[in-house]
């Protein structure tokens, strides 16, 4: 099993070390969150099964952190992976943390409501949010200024002038639009 065998020159009883499964496990929960690697290369990496990674990455204990209830200017969005399983998170920016995470199955008004009602209740308050235009959500944060997220900006223009415009206007709107988010991380 491509394990080191030791054998005692005195008995000659043969043994090996114990697996060494924590410093596997922290080195496997590294790579998935930080270098962000799927369990299916982490699977195929350590030659293990995707069902071994994942309760492996499940028993790896994670810190909680310590929050302090404030005025926050908020993030929130909702991202699917392979329309299953959805995350709704909240995240303070210049705090760097996501103060909120649900699992979610689809995206909803709902959704966002819990998710407000969650974190006033622990005694955040929100100075600003930043939306991704999801209709009725806007209603919800009313009373608090908001932005659209400028990723979703781009997307909604894309959508009308496709990535690669024929016409002069198209073009033109194009070049304006990439203006819109010139520190954005998730350029399309």
């Amino acid at each position: 099993n491509q394990r080191q065998r030791y054998r005692c020159n005195s008995c000659g009883k043969q043994f090996q070390n114990h697996s060494r499964n924590k410093r596997l496990e922290k080195t496997i929960w590294k790579q998935y969150v930080y270098q962000r690697q799927t369990i299916s290369q982490l699977a195929a990496k350590y030659k293990r099964g995707k069902n071994w990674i994942r309760a492996h990455l499940r028993d790896v204990p994670v810190k909680k952190q310590s929050q302090v209830p404030q005025p926050i200017v908020a993030i929130a969005d909702v991202t699917f992976f392979k329309r299953v399983f959805g995350l709704c998170v909240i995240r303070a920016p210049h705090l760097k943390i996501n103060i909120y995470a649900k699992e979610v199955k689809s995206e909803s008004v709902e959704v966002y409501r819990q998710g407000r009602f969650d974190l006033e209740k622990l005694g955040y308050t929100f100075k600003a949010i930043v939306l991704d235009g999801r209709p009725g959500v806007r209603q919800l944060f009313s009373d608090v200024p908001i932005q659209m997220c400028h990723f979703h900006q781009k997307q909604i223009i894309t959508r009308y002038l496709t990535n690669n415009p024929k016409l002069e206007a198209g073009i033109e709107l194009k070049k304006i639009t990439t203006t819109l988010c010139l520190y954005c991380r998730y350029d399309p």
